[in-house]
């Protein structure tokens, strides 16, 4: 049975792992593309791996709105507020 991802991220937080997982996919690549005479070149071209994918995670989260770390520790975004009564709407329990 397929598990349906709720958004429990607010649409500040998705820009924000957007902005910083495109930074973090340039920055490997960018890294990739340098200089590789090192000694250590092994080691760092993992960490760049790792960076890109952490970057990519990052893109996903933000573009999907959902983070599996915050629904784990329960976090809830609070609704945003109605532009009527300029109080936050009522969260729906989750089902």
């Amino acid at each position: 049975m397929a598990t349906k991802w709720r958004i429990n991220i607010s649409s500040r937080e998705r820009a924000t792992s957007i902005g910083v997982g495109l930074a973090g996919i340039g920055g490997g690549l960018s890294l990739l593309a340098g200089d590789t005479s090192s000694a250590t070149w092994t080691v760092i071209v993992v960490l760049e791996v790792l960076l890109m994918l952490a970057g990519l995670g990052l893109v996903i989260t933000g573009a999907t709105g959902h983070c599996p770390l915050q629904r784990r520790v329960g976090r809830v975004v609070r609704a945003p507020l109605t532009p009527k009564t300029g109080r936050h709407e009522r969260a729906q329990p989750p089902s």
